[in-house]
């Protein structure tokens, strides 16, 4: 009797436990207590940007606002434009961000989490 009372306490034990501790990879943050941090810092990710030819033919200069979720492990998905420019600016924000952003993933109650986030990628004539 005791034996099964004792192995039933440790079910439900380990049962509580692991539901606590479950996380659900598919939600998504707009606001956690510790935010995704761009390694290297947006210094980094513009020198491995590319000015679009027809953007600097045409003298398009400004600003693309992208979207992306930046994942548990700290890696751009699902980016899109939020706010284009024209002239290839839109496809080489996408571009840099998938090839070559990495972050510090989100925290939330201690635990990485996916982050929706946006960014703005300036693109200026020199």
């Amino acid at each position: 009797m005791i034996r099964t009372l004792l192995f039933f306490f440790i079910l439900i034990s380990v049962s509580a436990c692991s539901t606590s501790e479950s996380v659900d990879d598919s939600e998504i943050f707009e606001t956690v207590e510790q935010m995704p941090e761009l390694i290297g810092g947006i210094n980094s990710l513009l020198t491995n940007a590319t000015y679009p030819e027809i953007a600097r033919m045409a003298g398009i200069e400004g600003k693309v606002i992208v979207e992306f979720v930046v994942d548990v492990k700290g890696n751009v998905r699902d980016a899109s434009i939020v706010q284009g420019l024209g002239g290839g600016c839109d496809e080489e924000a996408i571009r840099v961000l998938n090839e070559h952003a990495k972050f510090t993933p989100g925290r939330q109650d201690g635990r990485a989490v996916n982050v929706k986030m946006t960014l703005p990628i300036t693109f200026k004539l020199t």
